[in-house]
């Protein structure tokens, strides 16, 4: 495990079990520099966000003359 103690760790209000593992928050974590901005992604779920939002634009653009009553009533209320 790590070097850190357990006093800088949030204590739980109730009884509780605490197990001991290796896993350390964000290890699968990429971390990116771009310019200024700092970018900190999960790999899978940035994939499968930018996948679904990719799909989504598609299926809309392919589809717009039968996307245009679904949008309008979106839009309109």
């Amino acid at each position: 495990m790590s070097d850190k103690s357990h006093e800088d760790m949030m204590t739980p209000d109730g009884k509780v079990n605490p197990i001991d593992t290796d896993y350390q928050v964000g290890q699968d974590n990429v971390a990116l520099k771009f310019g200024p901005f700092g970018f900190d992604i999960h790999n899978r779920v940035f994939m499968v966000a930018g996948l679904v939002i990719m799909a989504f634009v598609f299926v809309t653009l392919a589809f717009q003359d039968q996307m245009a009553p679904f949008s309008s009533k979106c839009v309109l209320g």
